[in-house]
């Protein structure tokens, strides 16, 4: 193990190797030394940097599925484990792109900066040493500890990451846990060790649920632990798969699958026990050693089509729990009901609800029970026969309930229905047929429902003003959706509105407090909407300051707001000339201003 040296040490060493091609025997990890000479024959340069669209983002992710499903639930559990200490958590595909992050939010605003971000490539060849792309070439946990990254702008970073295969040893991604560098976090490469070999075994089990599998070790009570070893036998006694702690212990070698289980067991399928789940027993393997093992019979296949709900990626624990949640119900008939206050973006969870669940190639249709007057609504939603009223159209019309045919019908503000039409909703739900007004031909109707609203309807129904039966059967599953205020993911939100809105524009350090501290009572809409305005005032190239920020917004930052704004504005200032030891062009970049610009708002102060 090298000795651990000052950042101005590695740089030197590193600017050493680039200049003279060598390097003292020892000074860096094996690992860091191998890597920055392969980035010494790399070409570095920005241009060549891959970042994907939000298009092809959403392509990668969609042909990552697999890993995406079995790897969340233990991503969760290490986010968990990592947040206290500032840690961010990140999954890649083989090639190092950023599929997944989840962490801090003041975290994710620094590491935008350098494209730690989703869609991002972190290859070696794109981004020199990192933990990402050094673990992809090296095959194994890698810890990559400030200026240890081969471009001085990474230095800010600590990070680990671990390569997570398939039983064949193929590369399906990277997990990775960034923050910014401190003290060197010895505890994360055997816990990002750890974590990837979760994801295998949840990948081995679901990827050979049809299977024989056997779980065996030496120690009876390391059976249902991760340091188990799992066979998966075919129908014909064939080794299919391995996986990581089954190899170490039998020292199975990769032309091993394939071969009958009596090559690498003293026993044949035959003489195993009948399948039951549970089955313990004692097996040999050929070279004697005694191990202690349980069968796990094949499951039956499961027809049901699994999908994903995709383009609400959110680090916001909260959300992502609503994202999960809504996962389970998607393409199974059940209906749901959105709920939040006025724009927490219940019309896009409706939209992506729809696209992602089985009927996204019929029609979404979406009507607005509080934008329609009560003598038009039920026309609207049950169409109507000819004649059936004065106005109405001569040939009649079909409604909205019979368009949604085959697709998805979208209710929004549900709670402002009247009375009488929630029975006449009862009953089309019920019966799953719809009369239009005025009489006529009844027809079948099926589609998938979705409801939103802003209200209580737990106390609407309380107060008599819901129907109970139709709340009921309007919520197999509700989704509360958290306001903008309580949300971890400001940061994230804002630069996703930005990419959108103003390709290239950031946001000043002071700007992004103001943001995160805000009541926002229009909530993501209104985050939208202020950044709009602010993107178009700030100068060509330059980050938005808080002089860019439209007057309502801060308006609503405080009941003195002036006073308020500049309080937060010089105490950012003071640090960030404290951070940088009384250098004021350094606090500017910092800030992500002019030097002049700090100078006057330092005056004024």
């Amino acid at each position: 193990m090298a000795a651990r040296l000052t950042g101005q040490d590695l740089t030197a060493a590193r600017e050493r190797l680039l200049a003279a091609g060598d390097i003292s025997a020892g000074i860096v990890d094996a690992v860091i030394e191998r890597s920055w000479r392969r980035c010494r024959d790399y070409e570095l340069a920005p241009a060549t940097r891959r970042h994907l669209g939000s298009q092809e983002l959403l392509e990668t992710r969609e042909r990552h599925e697999w890993l995406l499903q079995h790897a969340l639930p233990e991503l969760d559990i290490l986010q968990r484990q990592v947040h206290p200490s500032g840690g961010t958590v990140f999954l890649t595909d083989p090639d190092g792109v950023v599929l997944h992050r989840a962490g801090h939010a003041d975290f994710a605003e620094k590491a935008r900066r350098v494209e730690l971000a989703p869609g991002a490539c972190w290859h070696e060849r794109d981004r020199g040493t990192n933990a990402i792309g050094t673990a992809i070439v090296e095959g194994h946990p890698v810890l990559v500890h400030g200026e240890e990254h081969f471009l001085r702008q990474n230095g800010f970073l600590t990070c680990c990451a671990a390569p997570i295969h398939d039983p064949n040893g193929a590369l399906l991604g990277i997990v990775d846990v960034s923050a910014e560098a401190r003290e060197r976090p010895a505890h994360l490469p055997p816990l990002l060790h750890m974590t990837s070999a979760l994801i295998e075994n949840r990948l081995f089990r679901a990827g050979f649920s049809e299977a024989l599998v056997i779980a065996f070790h030496t120690r009876r009570e390391f059976l249902g632990t991760l340091s188990e070893g799992l066979l998966a036998v075919g129908g014909n006694g064939e080794l299919l798969a391995a996986n990581r702690s089954a190899c170490m212990q039998l020292g199975l070698a990769p032309n091993a699958i394939g071969a009958p289980l009596e090559t690498v067991l003293e026993h044949s399928l035959e003489r195993l026990p009948a399948f039951r789940a549970g089955t313990s027993l004692r097996l040999r393997t050929q070279s004697g050693i005694s191990l202690f093992a349980e069968l796990r019979p094949p499951q039956p296949r499961r027809r049901v089509t699994q999908h994903r709900l995709t383009g609400l990626e959110s680090s916001d624990p909260s959300v992502r729990d609503l994202q999960r949640r809504a996962e389970r119900v998607l393409g199974r008939g059940i209906p749901i009901l959105l709920e939040g206050e006025t724009g927490t973006g219940k019309e896009v969870w409706a939209k992506r609800l729809h696209e992602c669940g089985s009927r996204a190639q019929g029609p979404l249709v979406v009507i607005n029970c509080a934008a329609l007057p009560e003598t038009l609504i039920e026309a609207e939603l049950f169409g109507y026969a000819p004649g059936a009223f004065t106005g109405a159209k001569r040939e009649g019309a079909v409604g909205k309930l019979a368009e949604a045919d085959g697709g998805t019908l979208f209710l929004d503000e549900v709670g402002d229905m009247p009375a009488p039409l929630q029975t006449r909703l009862l009953r089309v739900l019920q019966e799953r047929e719809v009369e239009p007004l005025g009489g006529g031909r009844r027809r079948k109707v099926d589609f998938d429902l979705i409801c939103a609203t802003n209200q209580d309807l737990k106390a609407a129904v309380a107060e008599g003003r819901f129907r109970a039966d139709l709340y009921y059967r309007i919520v197999g599953l509700r989704l509360p959706l958290p306001p903008l205020r309580q949300r971890r993911d400001i940061a994230e939100l804002a630069g996703r509105i930005l990419d959108e809105e103003a390709p290239g524009t950031d946001l000043a350090p002071e700007v992004l407090a103001l943001l995160e501290r805000h009541p926002w009572p229009g909530n993501i809409r209104q985050l939208r909407s202020v950044l709009r305005v602010a993107a178009l005032m700030c100068e060509p190239g330059e980050a938005v300051t808080v002089d860019d920020l439209p007057t309502e917004f801060l308006a609503e930052q405080a009941t003195s707001p002036t006073e308020g704004l500049r309080t937060i504005e010089e105490q950012l200032m003071r640090e960030a000339i404290a951070d940088c030891g009384g250098n004021l062009s350094a606090a500017a970049r910092r800030l992500g201003i002019d030097r002049s610009t700090l100078y006057r708002r330092l005056r004024r102060s």
